[in-house]
């Protein structure tokens, strides 16, 4: 009789479950807990300004060579070594930057140590506003004047070489500007893809993680493999490694799925 009861009670759910209506309210209740999600844990702001590393070449002579008839100079002045930095600048965001005229950026080694611009910039449109100030001088920052700069496809391209760097693997960069609403420029050596994923992976690794971890100890639980394992002290070391690892394995498993995810459905927002 009570096994009839709760047949009766699954059905009567999944006949309420199956109305249009109600799909239409879970998938909207479900929407709208995703999309909150994905911007509030998103990295990108609506005044969004990316400083993108692409490629950094050290130009090095190695000390374990010995002696050589060679040197570096820049000029006239000798330097011990050098870094070519291809850098992309570009509006990340959602809002316009320089709609109320030009703006200023500031480009900055963190060491002091100076730096030129090798190249002509190239800007994406060709007739995006951009000058730089004091061009052609060995200065431990670069600063710019730039026009408006749309999100999405607007960009400008600069090569760079840093002087004596004290990482010459990795030079350190700041970027500074006053545009409203921004708090810093962001300068990574990361894809915009690449930022957004891993900070979607944080929290969600965190949570799956102990979410695995308690689902594994009750299921322990429930089929005695607890009881049994207490009355041995020496398993109980073996069986709590075990639900760390295959808690953080299943974790980061779905952490990669569902930020990949999450990355797609926020691309799919801020793509106009």
């Amino acid at each position: 009789m009570e096994q009839t009861d709760q047949a009766s009670k699954r059905q009567k759910l999944i006949a309420y479950i199956s109305r249009p209506d109600v799909i239409i309210f879970l998938i909207s209740v479900v929407g709208g807990i995703i999309l909150y999600v994905v911007n509030y844990f998103s990295p990108i702001g609506k005044v969004d300004l990316t400083i993108w590393i692409q490629q950094e070449i050290p130009i090095i002579l190695a000390s374990d060579a010995g002696p050589l008839p060679l040197t570096l100079k820049y000029e006239d002045e000798n330097i011990s070594h050098a870094t070519v930095l291809k850098i992309r600048i570009y509006n990340s965001g959602r809002t316009a930057i320089g709609e109320n005229g030009q703006w200023s950026l500031i480009l900055k080694t963190g060491d002091s140590s100076r730096m030129i611009l090798l190249d002509k910039p190239i800007t994406n449109p060709s007739n995006l506003g951009f000058t730089i100030i004091k061009e052609g001088e060995a200065l431990d920052h670069l600063n710019m004047n730039i026009g408006l700069l749309n999100p999405n496809d607007d960009s400008i391209d600069i090569r760079i070489m840093i002087l004596d760097p004290k990482n010459a693997e990795h030079p350190e960069i700041i970027a500074e500007t006053r545009v409203p609403n921004l708090a810093a420029p962001i300068v990574t050596r990361e894809t915009l893809e690449e930022r957004v994923n891993h900070a979607y992976q944080k929290p969600i690794i965190g949570v799956l993680w102990v979410a695995f971890f308690l689902v594994l100890i009750w299921d322990d639980f429930k089929n005695g493999t607890i009881k049994t394992v207490i009355k041995t002290v020496w398993r109980i070391p073996l069986l709590v490694i075990k639900w760390l690892f295959l808690s953080l394995f299943a974790a980061s498993f779905f952490t990669i799925i569902i930020s990949w995810i999450l990355t797609r459905i926020l691309f799919l927002q801020l793509t106009p």
